[in-house]
């Protein structure tokens, strides 16, 4: 790979393994055009710090835990390579909140591209649920889940691009709203009844 292009747009993708004469670290990922728009992807090198100019939302640098990233050949890069992501990758359900697939959008398995809240980063589709309230999927209710409730509310006028991720992530009295109710019930997954 030779960098991602100039005034490309990239978004829920995986980038990782890919090297460079200095090694595995981002400008191996990526190049280094700041005119490229990231956003909800993880890269490999991304340490959330000095990357500003990509002008992305929710990028990563943790491990995407591929299944066999370079097969039972041991080498990266040839078609017996596993990118399917393990059940607790940090890359499910973690992709742009606003994405909606076209009809009959699928991934690489041929499986519906969205199966949860939110589409997975990368080329497969896991058939891991988000757990409702877990808004981030990182396996607990806090902060950053309420920080993504607040703007859930109402997300039919306040936030219209998110409105299907909202209602699936956050609408527990499944009332197609995301309202003061749905905040009880959350108040009580993060501190208790």
């Amino acid at each position: 790979m030779d960098g991602v292009s100039t005034g490309a747009i990239l978004t829920n993708s995986v980038l990782w393994g890919n090297s460079d004469d200095e090694g595995t670290g981002l400008t191996a990922q990526l190049g280094l055009s700041s005119t490229s728009a990231l956003s909800h992807t993880c890269i490999q090198g991304f340490d959330d710090g000095g990357y500003e100019w990509y002008g992305g939302v929710g990028i990563i640098g943790d491990d995407p835990m591929f299944v066999d990233a370079d097969g039972p050949d041991d080498i990266p890069g040839t078609a017996d390579d596993d990118l399917r992501l393990m059940p607790d990758s940090p890359c499910i359900n973690t992709g742009d909140p606003g994405f909606v697939p076209g009809p009959g959008e699928t991934d690489l398995d041929g499986q519906p591209r969205l199966q949860g809240c939110r589409v997975d980063m990368g080329a497969y589709e896991s058939d891991v649920l988000q757990l409702t309230g877990d808004f981030d999927s990182d396996g607990d209710f806090d902060l950053g889940d309420f920080a993504c409730l607040q703007l859930c509310f109402n997300a039919e006028e306040s936030n219209p691009d998110w409105l299907d991720a909202c209602l699936c992530g956050f609408d527990f009295d499944e009332t197609d709203t995301i309202d003061l109710a749905d905040y009880a019930v959350f108040k009580d997954a993060i501190t208790g009844p």
